[in-house]
C-alpha cells in the first residue's frame, strides 16, 4: 500500500495496546540552551515556554528540569488541572503537609517558603516547574508571585498559545524578570531528527516529508502518527532506512484530542470548517461570503477560529487564503459531513466564484472540482483548463477524475493524450498504451502524430521494456510523415540510442535540434543532446544546455501564471544534474539536485523523485561521501518498490551495491547487486554500474586480480558505446584497485578530450600512482580535496604517506587521510587498509590544548606542578604524531584544519 499523498488519506484506527515508551528528546538542543542561559542571568527569575497544544512544550520543560537537577539544582514539579484549579492552592497541594489544610493564607505562604527555600546562595534557588500555568488558581497565584518577590524559587513554566489570560499569567508576564522562549513547530529537518533518534535510523526523505505534512510539525501528532506505523506494521527498515509501508494512521488517544477540540466549536464556526475542509485553500472572502452572505458575521468566525488554532490564514500572492490550522483536522471534519451538505458546500463555492469570478488560470481547476463534487455540468473549455492544471500539478488521479467526469469529450486527441500521460504516471503501462493508440490515430496534426508515437515509446521503453517495440511504433509512423516530422521522430531514436549506449550516433541525429519547429519536443531533444554530451566528455556543452531548458522551462511557467503549480522543472533538473557530476562540479550538482528534490517531493513526482535519488546517490558516490550515497541510492530503491516503479531500481540498486561493498558490507552489496543485474539490459550505463559493483564485490571479497579484469572490461565496453564519462569513472576505480598502470595512459588521453575536472584529477592520480611518484600523490591529494573528492584524498594522503620516509611528515599525511574519512562515514576499501593514526594521551592533549591559549612552557608547568623539560617533551611528542613543528600549527592541527603546503615544505615557527 502507497503511503498516502495527503494527511486526509489517515485512517483513525485503535493502535496494538502496550506500554507508551519515552520518545528521546531530539530537535530542541537550541530553546534548551536558551533556557540554560537564562538560569545564569542575574536579572532573569522566571522562564515561560509557550506553544500551541502538543508542541512539546512540557517535554522541553521537563528535559530542563533534568539537566538542571543534574548539576546538583533542587527541582520541584508542579502540574495543573482543571480540577486543581478550582481548589484554593490546589497546585501546591502536593507540596504542602496535609496539616495546612484549612489554615491561613498567610500561614500556608510561610509554609511553602520555608519548604522551597535554598540552603547557600541565591543562584542556586529552587527550581520551580508549572505545567499549564494558566490553568492556576487565583490563591495559588499570590503565592507564586510571593516566592517569585522574595527570590525563594527559580520558575520554568508552560503556557499553551491561545489560553485564555488568567490573572495568574498576566501577573508573570507582566515581571521584568520574566522570559518568554517560544516552542515552535518542528520543521522538516526537525523532523528527520527526532524520527532518527526514534526509530534507530534515518527516515526515508518521503516518509519525513509525509509525516511533516501530516502532523504540521506538531511533537504530539508526530509521535502518535508514528507509534500507530510501528505498532500496526505499517513502517519497515529497508537499506538502512526507516520508511512508511502504509497509509498514515492515527490513535485513539490523538484522534481522541482532535474531536475534543472539534466538539467545542459552536455550530456557525463548524460549518466555516466544513467548508475549508472540502475546499481548501480557499479565499478569505469566499469563506466569509459563503457562511452567510454578510462579511462582517463571517469574519468574525474566522478570527474566532484562527485564535484557537482551528484556522489558518496564509498569503498566497496578493489574496489571503484560509486553510485548517492541522492536515489532521481535514479527515475528521471531512467525515461527518453528510453528503447533501457536501453538495451544498460545493454548490456554494460554484455560485460564489462564478457571481465574483475566478480571476487566475488556477481557479478553473477549483471551480471544475466544486462542479463535479456538487453534481453540476463542467464548461467543455473549463474542464480541459483545470485537466492542463492537474497535469502540471502532477495530480494523475485528480486529473482522471476531471477527464471522466465529461463523457462527451473522451473522444478528442487532447483527453486521451492526458489520459495516457495519468496512467504511464501511475505506473499502469497497458492503460497508458490503449490511451496513447487513440490519440495517435486522432491527432489533427503532425505535431500531435510525433507526441503520441513519442508518447508510445517512451511507454513501451521504460515501461514495459520492450525496444523491439519501440522500433516498430517508429518503423509504422514513419510513412504517415513529412521530412519535418521524420526529423523529429529521429530525435525520439536518438534518446534511445544513448540509453542503450550509441552515443556517437545519438549525437549525430541531435545535430537538427534547433530545426524542429514544434516547441515541446525541440526542448525534450535539448535535455537529450545534454545527456549525450556528457557522456561523451563535453561537459561543460552539457552544463550550459541543460541550465538553459531549465530556465527557460521555468520562465514560460512563470508567463503563464503557473508559480507555486508543479510544471515539469524537475525533469530538466535531472539533466543539469547528470551533467554537472560529470563536469566534476559537485557542490552545485548536490544544491541543483536537492532543491529539485524537494520541489518534486512537495509535489509528490514519483518518477522524479526517483531519479533525482539516484543521480544524487552517484553524485555523492564519486565524493566518497559513502553514508550520504548509501541513503539516496537506498531512497530511490524505496521510491522504486513503494510506488512499483520500475525504470531507476536496477542503477540505483547497482549504485547501492557500489557503496556497500566500498563499506565492506559484502552481504548486503551481494543482494543488491543480484537486484539490479536481470534488468541491466534496458540501460547502458546500468550496465556498467552493474560491472563496476560486480569488481567491488570482488575487490571485498579479496579477489583484486578478478575486480581489475571486469572493470577492464566495463571501460572498453563504455569507450566502444561512446560513454566517455563512465569509461574514466571504470579507469579511476580501477586505479583505485591497484590497476593504475593500465589505466594511466588511456585516463590520460581521455583527460586531453575531456573538460571534466574529475576526469582530471583520476588522470592525474593514476599516473602517479603507477609512477610511484609520492610527491605528486601529495598535489593529487590537494587536488581531491579541493574538488570535493573525499574518499580519493583519502586513499591518495595514505598512499603519501606510505611512501613518504620522513616519520613527521608521513604523519601529516595520515592525519590528512583521517581528517578526508570523516566526510566518508563508514568505508573499508583495500588502498585505506593500515592506516592508523597515532593519537594524543591524555596529558599530551592537555598540554598542547594549554599551549593553544598562547601560554609559555613555564605557565604551563607552574599549572599543571610539571617541570619546564616534561613540559616540552609532551609537546614534542605531540607534534610528532600531528605531524607538524611548531606552535603556530598547533592550533590548526587539534581543530583538524591542516595546511598540505606548510608540510611539504616542513616550515617552521
Amino acid at each position: 500500500m502507497n503511503v498516502s499523498a495527503d494527511a486526509r488519506g489517515a485512517r483513525w484506527t485503535k493502535p496494538h495496546g502496550g506500554r507508551r515508551e519515552s520518545w528521546p528528546f531530539a530537535a530542541r538542543q537550541a530553546e534548551l540552551e536558551a533556557a540554560l542561559s537564562f538560569l545564569s542571568d542575574p536579572d532573569a527569575e522566571s522562564i515561560l515556554f509557550h506553544g500551541g497544544p502538543g508542541a512539546g512544550k512540557s517535554r522541553l520543560a521537563l528535559e530542563f528540569a533534568g539537566r538542571v537537577e543534574a548539576r546538583g539544582r533542587r527541582v520541584e514539579r508542579l502540574t495543573v488541572t482543571p480540577s486543581s484549579a478550582v481548589m484554593p492552592l490546589g497546585a501546591f497541594s502536593a507540596l504542602l503537609s496535609s496539616q495546612m489544610a484549612g489554615v491561613k493564607p498567610v500561614q500556608a505562604f510561610r509554609e511553602a517558603a520555608r519548604i522551597l527555600a535554598s540552603e547557600g546562595d541565591e543562584s542556586q534557588r529552587t527550581v520551580l516547574v508549572i505545567d499549564d500555568l494558566h490553568l492556576l488558581d487565583d490563591t495559588s497565584s499570590m503565592l507564586l508571585g510571593h516566592l517569585l518577590h522574595t527570590r525563594t524559587v527559580f520558575l520554568v513554566a508552560t503556557v499553551r498559545d491561545q489560553a485564555p489570560y488568567s490573572d495568574a499569567l498576566e501577573s508573570i508576564d507582566r515581571r521584568e524578570g520574566t522570559r518568554r522562549l517560544a516552542v515552535r513547530s518542528f520543521s522538516a529537518e526537525d523532523v528527520a531528527a527526532l524520527l532518527k533518534a526514534a526509530v534507530g535510523a534515518p527516515a526515508e526523505r518521503a516518509t519525513v516529508d509525509a509525516l511533516n505534512r501530516a502532523s504540521g510539525g506538531n511533537a504530539l501528532f508526530l509521535r502518535e502518527l508514528v507509534e500507530a506505523a510501528r505498532r500496526t506494521d505499517g513502517s519497515e527498515h529497508s537499506h538502512g532506512l526507516w520508511r512508511l509501508t502504509g497509509s498514515l494512521e492515527s490513535t485513539d488517544r490523538l484522534t481522541e484530542l482532535l474531536e475534543r477540540r472539534l466538539r467545542t466549536v459552536p455550530e456557525e464556526q463548524y460549518r466555516v470548517l466544513e467548508t475549508v475542509a472540502l475546499c481548501e485553500p480557499l479565499e478569505l472572502s469566499a469563506v466569509c461570503r459563503s457562511d452567510d452572505g454578510d462579511l462582517g458575521i463571517g469574519s468574525a468566525h474566522v478570527e474566532a477560529l484562527e485564535q484557537a488554532g482551528l484556522l489558518r490564514i496564509e498569503a498566497e500572492g496578493t489574496r489571503m487564503t484560509c486553510v485548517l490550522g492541522h492536515p489532521l483536522y481535514g479527515e475528521l471534519v471531512s467525515a461527518d459531513i453528510t453528503e447533501a451538505r457536501r453538495i451544498e458546500i460545493y454548490r456554494r463555492q460554484v455560485e460564489v466564484m462564478s457571481r465574483h469570478g475566478g480571476r487566475r488560470q488556477r481557479d478553473a481547476l477549483k471551480l471544475a472540482t466544486w462542479q463535479i463534487g456538487a453534481g453540476l455540468p463542467v464548461e467543455p473549455d473549463t474542464l480541459m483548463t483545470a485537466a492542463a492544471l492537474a497535469r502540471h500539478a502532477h495530480d494523475w488521479e485528480g486529473l482522471l477524475r476531471l477527464l471522466e467526469a465529461s463523457p462527451e469529450n473522451g473522444s478528442s486527441f487532447e483527453v486521451w493524450m492526458l489520459k495516457g500521460e495519468a496512467h504511464h504516471h501511475r505506473c499502469r503501462w497497458q492503460e497508458a498504451e490503449e490511451c496513447f493508440a487513440l490519440a495517435q490515430d486522432l491527432a489533427p496534426d503532425e505535431e500531435g502524430l510525433v507526441n503520441a508515437v513519442m508518447a508510445r515509446t517512451q511507454n513501451a521503453f521504460w515501461g514495459v521494456g520492450d525496444y523491439e517495440q519501440v522500433q516498430a511504433l517508429h518503423r509504422r509512423a514513419d510513412h504517415r510523415l513529412s521530412a519535418v516530422g521524420r526529423e523529429a521522430l529521429r530525435i525520439d531514436e536518438a534518446a534511445f540510442r544513448i540509453y542503450r549506449g550509441e552515443v556517437g550516433s545519438a549525437l549525430q541525429l541531435l545535430e537538427g535540434v534547433s530545426r524542429i519547429p514544434f516547441e515541446r519536443i525541440r526542448i525534450w531533444a535539448e535535455l537529450q543532446r545534454s545527456l549525450a554530451l556528457s557522456y561523451s566528455g563535453r561537459t561543460q556543452e552539457a552544463v550550459r544546455l541543460s541550465t538553459s531548458v531549465q530556465e527557460r522551462v521555468e520562465e514560460h511557467a512563470r508567463q503563464h501564471g503557473l508559480e507555486g503549480v508543479s510544471n515539469h522543472t524537475t525533469s530538466p533538473a535531472i539533466y543539469r544534474l547528470v551533467a554537472l557530476v560529470d563536469a566534476g562540479d559537485l557542490s552545485n550538482a548536490r544544491s541543483v539536485g536537492e532543491a529539485a528534490f524537494r520541489d518534486a517531493l512537495a509535489d509528490q513526482v514519483v518518477p522524479t523523485q526517483a531519479w533525482l535519488s539516484a543521480h544524487l546517490g552517484r553524485c555523492e558516490l564519486l565524493a566518497g561521501r559513502l553514508e550520504q550515497a548509501r541513503a539516496w541510492f537506498a531512497e530511490s530503491c524505496a521510491l522504486s518498490r513503494a510506488h512499483d516503479y520500475p525504470s531507476s531500481a536496477p542503477f540505483a540498486h547497482a549504485g547501492l551495491a557500489l557503496v556497500e561493498a566500498q563499506q565492506g558490507a559484502i552481504e548486503e552489496a551481494t543482494r543488491s547487486l543480484a537486484v539490479a543485474e536481470p534488468r541491466s539490459d534496458r540501460q547502458f550505463a546500468v550496465q556498467v554500474t552493474v560491472r563496476m559493483a560486480q569488481a567491488w564485490c570482488a575487490a571485498a571479497g579479496g579477489d583484486l586480480e578478478k575486480a581489475q579484469a571486469v572493470l577492464l572490461q566495463a571501460a572498453a565496453q563504455s569507450a566502444r558505446a561512446g560513454m566517455h564519462s563512465y569509461e574514466a569513472w571504470a579507469l579511476a576505480e580501477l586505479s583505485r584497485l591497484g590497476g593504475a598502470a593500465a589505466a594511466a595512459d588511456r585516463l590520460a588521453a581521455l583527460a586531453e578530450a575531456s573538460d571534466s575536472a574529475t576526469v582530471h584529477i583520476w588522470a592525474l592520480h593514476a599516473q602517479a600512482a603507477s609512477r610511484g611518484d609520492y610527491a605528486r600523490l601529495g598535489q593529487v591529494t590537494d587536488a581531491c580535496v579541493e574538488a570535493g573528492l573525499h574518499l580519493l584524498a583519502a586513499e591518495s594522503a595514505h598512499a603519501t604517506a606510505r611512501g613518504t620516509t620522513d616519520p613527521r611528515t608521513a604523519a601529516a599525511w595520515r592525519l590528512t587521510a583521517q581528517q578526508a574519512l570523516e566526510r566518508c562515514g563508514q568505508v573499508d576499501t583495500p588502498a585505506l587498509r593500515g592506516l592508523r593514526v597515532r593519537s594524543l594521551t591524555r596529558r599530551e592533549a592537555e598540554i598542547a590544548e594549554l599551549a593553544c591559549e598562547d601560554l609559555t612552557s613555564q605557565d604551563i608547568a607552574s599549572r599543571l606542578v610539571l617541570s619546564v623539560r616534561t613540559v616540552e617533551n609532551h609537546l614534542q611528542h605531540a607534534y610528532e604524531k600531528l605531524g607538524i613543528t611548531s606552535r603556530r600549527e598547533l592550533a590548526g592541527a587539534l581543530a583538524g584544519i591542516w595546511c598540505p603546503a606548510d608540510r611539504r615544505e616542513g616550515r617552521n615557527g
